[in-house]
C-alpha cells in the first residue's frame, strides 16, 4: 500500500468510518455494507479463513496492508486488520 493508500485509512479511522476486527467486518459483509477489506500481511490463517474468504464470495475486493505488528496493540493510527464500511 503506498503512503497516501494509507493516509487515508487514517482519515477514515478518525472520522469512525472504519470496522476494525474479525467479528466486525464479518457482520458487515453478511449485511452488504462493506465495500474494501483490509487485512495485515501478517493476519492468521484463520483470519484468511473467516474474513477473506466470505468478502471474496461477496465480490469484495481484499487489499493486503503492512504487518500489524504482531500484537494486541494498535501501531500510530490502528492494526491493520482495518475494513472500510459503507456509510
Amino acid at each position: 500500500m503506498t503512503e497516501a493508500e494509507l493516509a487515508l485509512i487514517g482519515l477514515a479511522m478518525k472520522a469512525g468510518a472504519l470496522v476494525v476486527g474479525a467479528s466486525g467486518v464479518r457482520a458487515g459483509l453478511k449485511r452488504g455494507q462493506v465495500v474494501l477489506v483490509v487485512v495485515a500481511d501478517d493476519r492468521s490463517r484463520r483470519t484468511d479463513e473467516k474474513v477473506v474468504r466470505l468478502a471474496r464470495g461477496k465480490g469484495v475486493r481484499v487489499q493486503v496492508g503492512p504487518a500489524s505488528g504482531g500484537g494486541r496493540h494498535r501501531p500510530a493510527i490502528s492494526r491493520w486488520n482495518w475494513y472500510r464500511e459503507c456509510l
